[in-house]
């Protein structure tokens, strides 16, 4: 199905009722779909897992090897661990100059394939922080080239020209060069606090909550003062591996924890990595992701034909209906309930808008 097309069904389904918005699966796809070839199979048994690419052997616990492509290179990166109040901290700091000349040479093997490079941490850490030079940071963009940090259960794959580097100086209040900031990508397990605002926020609204929280972060720093790169112009990918003994058709969706304690769905789908169940999810900005269980069934729709939309919205915290037991899938749509349901779908909840329609007021959904 084209671009075009989706765009023509979701502007006819303008004048339709709630049924047919939501049955226009083609537009929602990629937002509320949470799986993709990958289906359950017991512990038992071992997962297919020929739909994904095989990844790079991930060096031992000692090794800061850094991968560049699918070679894994020496001396790039020198590697810092610690434990404070029961927490493993395992910082990787990159050499500007060995990442320059692993990047020529990345370039010179294959213009047209994809340049990644790969910072694996597999000691058990409760936070993985990679350091880099700005300067490095836009080697990375110049050659567009997407950076990856794995853990043992998570990654975090972010192109270098998401951190928009050359915006940074301003914001730091500076006109110090890219080679004097820090660049900080981490992945880290969440506090007690956090979790504490999880279990509360997902006991409160009936969620089970799958994994624990993670934290992803990018701060820039020099001269003192630092800032955040919270918000990104596409979508940046995270993968979550589930736990052993749960069933992925049982997921309902990764969710991103809002400053005040709330859930907002975020787009997800199920995927095999060397025959380990992941999350990856799919999301326009930094902050605290786990991923829950939510079934949702309304009483009204249990005859309906579009049942298995209606529940499915509901379930991932898209749509909600008119109260506990219905949802009233045969009325009227309006303009405003059809936006709410897209940008919902697509993560986009929480990313600034210009204020724009004077009959839309601040605290409007």
């Amino acid at each position: 199905m084209s671009r075009e097309t989706l765009i023509v069904q979701a502007k006819r389904t303008l004048y339709c009722n709630y049924a047919n918005i939501l049955s226009v699966r083609g537009v929602f796809l990629f937002a509320i779909h949470p799986y993709s070839d990958a289906t359950y199979t017991p512990p038992s048994e071992t997962p297919a897992s020929s739909t994904t690419p095989t990844t790079p052997t991930i060096p031992n616990d000692n090794n800061v090897d850094i991968i560049f492509g699918d070679k894994a290179a020496e001396k790039v990166a020198a590697q810092k661990v610690e434990v404070k109040d029961n927490i493993k901290t395992t910082t990787i700091t990159l050499d500007d100059a060995a990442v320059k000349e692993n990047l020529d040479k990345l370039d010179e093997a294959d213009q047209d394939a994809e340049k990644k490079i790969i910072i694996p941490v597999s000691n058990k850490s409760d936070v993985v922080i990679g350091v880099f030079s700005g300067q490095t940071v836009k080697d990375m963009e110049d050659k567009d080239v997407v950076l990856e940090i794995r853990t043992e259960d998570v990654s975090y794959t972010i192109p270098a020209a998401e951190i928009n580097i050359d915006a940074v100086p301003a914001q730091l209040g500076t006109n110090v060069g890219l080679k004097d900031i820090k660049v900080s990508i981490s992945v880290a397990d969440s506090s007690k606090d956090t979790v504490k605002i999880v279990e509360d926020s997902s006991k409160k609204n009936g969620y089970q909550i799958v994994i624990n929280p993670v934290e992803f972060e990018i701060t820039c720093s020099a001269g003192g003062q630092t800032a955040a790169v919270s918000k990104f112009n596409s979508y940046v990918e995270r993968t979550v591996a589930i736990p052993d003994g749960i069933d992925p058709s049982q997921i309902t969706t990764g969710v991103v924890v809002n400053k005040d304690g709330t859930f907002s769905h975020v787009p997800t789908t199920i995927v095999v990595i060397n025959g380990k169940y992941y999350a990856k999810i799919n999301s326009l900005t930094n902050s605290t992701y786990t991923v829950i269980r939510n079934p949702v069934t309304f009483k009204d729709v249990e005859n309906h034909w579009a049942k298995s939309y209606v529940n499915e919205v509901d379930s991932r915290l898209i749509d909600s209906g008119i109260n506990d037991e219905n949802f009233a899938p045969d009325r009227a749509i309006t303009r405003a309930e059809f936006a709410s349901i897209v940008v919902k779908a697509l993560g986009l909840k929480g990313t600034n808008f210009p204020d724009k329609f004077s009959d839309i007021e601040n605290n409007n959904p």
